[in-house]
């Protein structure tokens, strides 16, 4: 392989991916995807209108959900990638955000939540 590039790409079909399939979807309230979160169980749930995930189990969801197929990567460049591009930017222009609910030193055990953006 010459340079980073296919593996750029898949990372960046992989972000999309999970901007758009799962955590907009989820903020959509597709059912699909309740479905999908409802089966697969650890730490991602729905509770009183918000998506609530650890990063560890939202990557392995992306997976579960076929995410690879538009990016193969793995954990650590997962993570990278979601604190390398405009996350948060990204979803308030689709009309929601990301918060860090429980904080943890090791972070692979703090809990986030999706959740809408006031429309004020």
């Amino acid at each position: 392989m010459q340079s980073g590039e296919p593996q750029e790409h898949g990372a960046q079909a992989l972000y999309e991916y999970i901007i758009d399939h799962v955590l907009c979807a989820a903020m959509k309230g597709e059912a699909r995807v309740i479905d999908d979160v409802s089966r697969f169980g650890r730490s991602l749930r729905f509770e009183q209108g918000s998506f609530y995930f650890t990063l560890p189990d939202l990557y392995e969801f992306a997976v579960a959900r076929g995410a690879h197929a538009h990016g193969a990567i793995d954990y650590r460049s997962f993570l990278r990638l979601l604190y390398h591009q405009p996350t948060n930017t990204v979803l308030r222009q689709r009309g929601c955000s990301v918060e860090v609910v429980q904080s943890n030193p090791q972070h692979a055990l703090s809990v986030y939540r999706l959740v809408l953006c006031n429309s004020e």
